[in-house]
């Protein structure tokens, strides 16, 4: 009365996860505290992969949001084992423009203002304080995102924008430095050289994949409002 069997197989590694989980976030204790309290009952041994996704547990608080930075995270590097076989990538590790954004930051094509992502799709990686401008300032590291899914099968290379096929950035499933020091696994790389910053209201991701202001001599009012006095783009309402 009162027990519940958990079991798998073995008894070794899934059920003895999902009992760690459980002893973790009914006493709000470590990993490895909880890990050597079900070791004393029985001799336990996760594997890694469920060992790192316990560890993440820890770190989100004993909850599972998807969307913490840190699963986000999470999700990119598991996806990047998965380059071999592309189709089968999780929807968690693909960011797309499907939702309703609000006080968002859009970054497009600065040759055809393609718009590209959006700023929910940053991954904000720790920044070393000496290099924190450099990095501010010149790059920009996103999750996956809808478009790039389908040219980024091989372990690295060029990023080009969808539309008119000028270099955006660049890819690398194992990784590569910021400029800030830190190291970001996996990286899809942009250079805000090659990006325009559009800000714009509450609008539909369907909305905001659409927008492309033409620049023809027929609307050139309509280019105009787009231009803010700072050099920053806008969207016209």
């Amino acid at each position: 009365e009162g027990a519940v069997l958990v079991h798998c197989l073995a008894g070794v590694s899934r059920s003895a996860t999902i009992v760690i989980a459980y002893v973790m976030r009914k006493y709000r204790i470590s990993y490895n505290e909880a890990f050597h309290r079900v070791t004393r009952m029985r001799s336990v041994c996760p594997n890694s992969g469920f060992i790192n996704q316990l560890k993440l547990f820890e770190s989100m608080n004993f909850t599972v949001n998807k969307d913490s930075p840190l699963y986000k995270q999470f999700a990119n590097k598991v996806g990047a084992f998965q380059i071999v076989s592309p189709q089968v990538v999780g929807k968690a590790r693909v960011t797309t423009m499907d939702t309703r954004l609000s006080n968002s930051i859009y970054f497009a094509c600065r040759k055809c203002r393609k718009m590209l992502f959006h700023s929910d799709a940053l991954v904000h990686h720790t920044q070393m304080d000496s290099y924190s401008e450099s990095c501010k300032s010149g790059e920009l590291f996103t999750e996956s995102l809808d478009w790039t899914s389908a040219v980024t099968r091989e372990i690295e290379g060029k990023l080009n924008c969808p539309r008119c096929n000028a270099k955006v950035g660049s890819y690398n499933w194992c990784g590569e430095p910021c400029t800030c020091g830190r190291w970001v696994t996996p990286a899809f790389h942009f250079s805000r050289k090659n990006l325009d910053e559009l800000r714009t209201p509450v609008v539909t991701g369907a909305e905001a994949c659409s927008f492309s202001p033409p620049v023809s001599s027929g609307n050139a009012a309509a280019a105009a409002a787009v231009q803010s006095t700072d050099g920053t783009s806008t969207l016209a309402s």
